[in-house]
């Protein structure tokens, strides 16, 4: 047969391609060459080490190789340090960089982003440069790829890496399932296999994560104290690890997965019985047979025969050890189906089966936790055994298949199951020795191995203390490269973002942007991140930093997820998220301009209806915020609502306790309703009710999805978040947008209410007192702080709503550090564009991880880094041999300007990896990764949102005199204060008997006061008082006649007013 001719590629084929070795030219100097060579810290100790080891060696030259040491560690001990970015405050050095007037100035660097990919420096901002603002653009699931063939588990079974999809639940270490909310193509990569110690095996790329353990990472080894449990797992790549094996071959491990819960499955047969079948039945022949000499192992099997209408009997002609299995007595089982055994069997595909083809179904082996207990019970009662010394427990069968299914079923439930062969011999007649049938011996280890037997005498052997019980780890033995591949990887909806792959080994999974808030919480400050994705790991993580930190009594969260359940206004008893009443606080036009930013947009007739609608809304609000202000209600989301029917708007009218102003604007807005009538009060006309309908439709939707559908939010007169509170005591605030839950207007909204909100703060911040010192005008705003509050939105594409554009512009005066992440600019720009390119134009500082947009984000990003002149080849002349043509460099070069950052390398990064772009300088950086669960006993961290006690709002005149106490009692116990009202007290005195000859009440009272006191029979205060009162009412007779009279003809009139009332 002819071959079929190859596809001609008119591409450039990789051994086409010039690398920069043959096209770059390095026109530095030798001196400058070595100066930047030593200018990295590595490089610099190496040089040192060489040279110290030279003149060691070399004893001619070591004096002079020590002179030149001891000359360059001068150099690096003086010469002016200067960072990727700036310099770390904690280094107390002079930052050249930091000084914009060419001076050095001390160095501010607060902002830990990460670390140059090249020389390792550290990468800082300051304060200053925070507050210019981020944007970090790129997909954040960068990496982290398994091959598309490769095994993923879930409660349904074993699926393929190409089938799952967001959506699709699999199964996690710690035998739960986890949702996933992104997968993500990662294109052809080159695919490594790692080897485990118990010979299951796994495929990932050089750049998956995995949670790796080793033993000298449990500190330092002390006697007498145990280090189980102690060891503190990394997060290692793949290549990562290989390197570290192929250097010092140190024993690094997983962890092993909890038994990995499946669904109950409906099953023919016992499982227990099942099992014991599998290891000492014999199911061919006409007749079943069970064979073993433990008596308590028969009874056992015994009584699970008994379910399906069977039992063990033993003929006279048979062994001691075997039984038949055979239909039990019609008397003790009525209805028994004396086929019901064989039918299961063949069913299953076991009817007939030798000792050599046994096998376990997979329905048996996808079955529940405790069903496949059951089933391990059965064969381990029947073939295992357990050495009582070390607790070794070993499961014998001559089926390979029946051993490697019961080895996957072991590994299932946690444990690890190393498969061995044994090749017996016999001698046969006549001496020879021949070579039997190979013995399949499956070794276990398994922090429970008690679990393994139902047998009292076998559970009491795995009873014995067990050195593997909390420390049990999957060692990883080697890691090769296997071939290239299609690749994707996936982000799981878990706090660990671990699930379980090939042969249940446990790989990760994980995100960035968390390293912004440890920064915050590093500073005693807080952070608010908005999820547009909803990530519920998002909390866990931020729980578990917060932990870490000793704030998590500081973390708020708004969680608008509600998981596809309909909760009608409320958490139906679900703790799921803290409550806000945007409406606390705040003035009426800021209130009404919040309501008005969440109506959908208007054009035509519906712009006037709008207007008219805001116009409404505009009065009510000043009526209600009044009322609120003067302690009447609390106003809240539902207040709102109730008041924007024409008949609270009626009342609203007749309050006469109202401003003017206020009250005249609901008068002038009822008299403009077409058919309203004043006289007829709350019995209007249709027309009346139907033409303030159509306004009150405007707010009907906004206002019911944050009544109803979100109440367990807003719906409380007194929220636990408050927006001033979170940003001027530096709280944390996790908000968890639905956008894979709700449509992108409703996210949109929800996200228009973040932002409102914020946006309130922020004018709060400008302060608008203009009296008092420059300390209290200027200096003790928020906005002085030494650091920023950091406010990350991701997903920001999903919520770009009007406002942030403004928000990125005024946001750096007022002490906010505001970071906008998005997988690309079109994403961004998707619901605003022009509020999109306003933010863009706004951050300082651009971060760009693994770009897969060629286009527009790959665009912006390359103009932002700019360009650079670099030194080509001029050329290349070819030169004819005598054995063929070669090509010499022409020894010249030429200077070509070209962009400093090139789209493979963006799209080429790793993990974690990103390009930095500050002002004019461009930093290659792997970024900060926090990880915060690996700080914490996960298996005790329980995870609630904080819980507060409603306190009603306090008077402000209370208030007002709580805060004077500390003056009053001050100015009273100063001694020129005392002296002042001892002689007030003694001037008044001397002049009282005067005072109350001219007829001062409190002189005539104090001086009947002081005659009681003083007598000789001295009486209370009481009678005292009451003395005072009858002086002063002797001193007024002529006062008191003429109130007397007044009565009196009082009630005269009354008396004759009652007959006409009669009439």
């Amino acid at each position: 047969m002819a071959k079929l001719p190859l596809q001609r590629t008119r591409g450039l084929r990789d051994h086409d391609e010039l690398s920069d070795e043959n096209l770059v030219r390095d026109t530095r100097g030798i001196v400058n060459r070595t100066i930047d060579f030593l200018g990295t810290p590595q490089n610099m100790t190496v040089a040192l080490a060489s040279l110290a080891v030279g003149a060691f060696v070399f004893y001619g030259v070591g004096i002079l190789l020590l002179i030149v040491a001891l000359l360059l560690t001068w150099y690096a001990m003086t010469r002016r340090e200067e960072g990727a970015l700036k310099l770390p405050i904690q280094s107390q050095m002079m930052d050249p960089v930091e000084g914009g007037s060419g001076k050095p100035k001390k160095a501010a660097g607060i902002f830990f982003i990460g670390n140059d990919r090249t020389s390792g420096k550290e990468v800082w901002l300051t304060n200053s440069d925070a507050r210019t603002h981020f944007i970090v653009l790129g997909t954040t699931g960068a990496g982290k790829a398994l091959p598309l063939d490769a095994l993923v588990h879930t409660p349904a079974g074993w699926r393929r890496m190409a089938e799952i999809e967001v959506g699709t639940w699999v199964s996690t270490p710690d035998g739960r399932s986890a949702r996933v909310d992104g997968v993500f193509p990662q294109g052809e990569l080159d695919i490594y296999e790692i080897e485990f110690a118990d010979g299951r095996t796994a495929e990932a790329c050089p750049e998956h994560l995995w949670e790796v353990h080793h033993k000298h990472w449990a500190g330092k080894y002390k006697p007498g104290v145990s280090r189980a449990g102690a060891t503190k797992p990394r997060l290692l790549r793949t290549r990562e690890i290989s390197e570290l094996l192929e250097r010092n071959g140190g024993k690094f491990s997983i962890r092993l997965p909890s038994p990995v819960e499946k669904p109950v499955a409906v099953q023919p047969l016992d499982p227990y019985l099942l099992g014991a079948l599998l290891g000492d039945g014999d199911l061919t022949g006409k007749s079943f047979r069970f064979s073993s000499a433990d008596a308590a192992l028969v009874a056992s099997v015994g009584e699970a025969l008994s379910a399906v209408g069977c039992e063990l009997h033993r003929y006279d002609s048979s062994a001691p050890i075997d039984y038949h299995v055979r239909l039990a007595p019609e008397e003790a089982h009525p209805g028994a189906n004396p086929g019901w055994l064989r039918s299961a069997l063949r069913a299953l595909g076991l009817e007939g089966a030798d000792c050599f083809a046994k096998f376990i179904p997979e329905t048996y082996k996808e079955a529940s936790v405790g069903q496949r207990w059951a089933l391990v019970q059965g064969l381990m009662d029947t073939d295992g055994t357990c050495d009582a010394r070390k607790v070794s427990l070993s499961f014998s069968t001559s089926s390979r298949r029946l051993a490697m299914d019961f080895q996957e079923v072991v590994r299932s439930l946690g444990g690890m199951a190393t498969l061995t062969g044994k090749q017996p011999f016999y001698v046969a007649k006549g001496g020879i020795r021949r070579e039997g049938r190979t013995n399949y011996v499956v070794l276990i280890r398994h922090p429970e191995p008690d679990r393994f037997f139902s047998l009292p005498r076998k559970v009491a052997l795995a009873s014995r203390p067990y050195q593997y019980a909390r420390n049990l780890k999957l060692g990883i033995t080697a890691i090769r490269f296997k071939r290239r591949a299609q690749a994707a990887c996936i982000r799981i909806d878990h706090p660990d973002h671990l699930f379980i792959t090939n042969d249940y080994v446990v790989t990760h999974n994980t995100e960035t942007l968390l390293g912004f808030a440890a920064n915050a919480l590093s500073w005693g400050s807080g952070f608010l991140f908005v999820d547009g994705k909803g990530d519920v790991s998002l909390y866990a993580k931020a729980y578990a930093l917060t932990r870490r930190m000793g704030r998590e009594d500081d973390l708020l969260v708004m969680n608008f997820m509600t998981g596809g359940t309909d909760v009608s206004g409320g958490a139906g008893g679900i703790s799921r998220s803290n409550t806000l009443n945007p409406f606390t606080s705040g003035s009426s036009d800021q209130l009404t301009q919040m309501c008005v930013s969440l109506m959908d947009d208007a054009g035509g007739d519906g712009a006037v209806w709008k207007g008219r609608a805001v116009a409404m809304l505009g009065g009510i609000m000043r009526a209600l915020v009044w009322k609120r202000d003067q302690g009447e209600l609390d106003l809240n989301i539902g207040i709102i609502r109730d008041y924007l029917s024409l008949d609270k708007i009626i009342e609203l009218a007749a309050e006469e306790a109202l401003p003017p102003n206020i009250r005249n604007s609901i008068v002038k807005y009822l008299a403009q309703i077409p058919g309203f009538d004043k006289s007829k009060g709350t019995k209007q006309a249709q027309q009346t009710m139907e033409q303030h309908g159509y306004l009150q439709m405007q707010f009907s939707k906004v206002l019911a999805t944050a009544a109803d559908v979100y109440g367990f939010i807003f719906m409380t007169p007194f929220g636990e978040i408050d927006m001033a509170d979170v940003v001027l005591n530096r709280r944390i605030l996790i908000v968890m947008l639905p956008s894979l839950e709700k449509s992108p207007l409703e996210t949109e909204n929800l996200g228009k209410i973040v932002v409102a909100n914020l946006k309130g703060m922020m004018g709060q911040a400008l302060g608008d007192s203009l009296t008092g010192t420059w300390n209290d005008v200027v200096e003790k705003r928020s906005t002085s702080a030494p650091s920023p509050f950091v406010t990350i939105m991701d997903e920001v594409g999903y919520y770009m709503v009007e406002g942030m554009d403004m928000m990125a512009a005024q946001a750096r005066s007022l002490g906010f550090c505001l970071v906008f992440a998005g997988q690309d600019v079109n994403a961004m720009k998707k619901k605003n564009e022009k509020v999109a390119d306003a933010v863009i134009s706004n951050c300082n500082t651009t971060i760009a991880m693994k770009v897969e947009d060629p286009q527009a984000t790959a665009d912006l990003i390359i103009k932002k880094g700019g360009k650079g002149l670099r030194a080509f080849s001029a050329g290349y002349d070819a030169n004819v041999g005598e054995i063929g043509m070669r090509y010499s460099d022409r020894n010249s070069a030429e200077i070509k300007e070209v962009d400093k950052i090139n789209f493979l390398d963006l799209k080429g990064q790793d993990e974690g990896e990103m390009h930095i772009v500050w002002k004019t300088r461009l930093v290659r950086a792997r970024g900060f990764y926090v990880n915060p669960p690996s700080a914490l006993d996960l298996n005790r961290l329980v995870l609630a949102p904080n819980q507060f006690l409603k306190v009603s709002r306090p008077n402000p005149e209370d208030v007002s005199l709580k805060q004077r106490l500390p003056a009053i009692a001050e100015t009273l116990s100063r001694a020129d204060h005392v002296d002042r009202m001892r002689r007030a007290a003694e001037e008044l005195t001397s002049s009282l008997e005067e005072r109350a000859r001219k007829g001062d009440e409190l002189a005539v009272c104090a001086m009947a006061i002081t005659a009681v006191r003083t007598s000789k029979n001295p009486r209370d205060r009481t009678e005292a008082a009451a003395a005072s009162v009858a002086a002063m009412l002797r001193s007024h007779k002529a006062q008191a006649a003429e109130i007397s009279g007044d009565i009196r003809a009082l009630d005269s009139l009354r008396a004759l007013d009652a007959p006409q009332a009669g009439l």
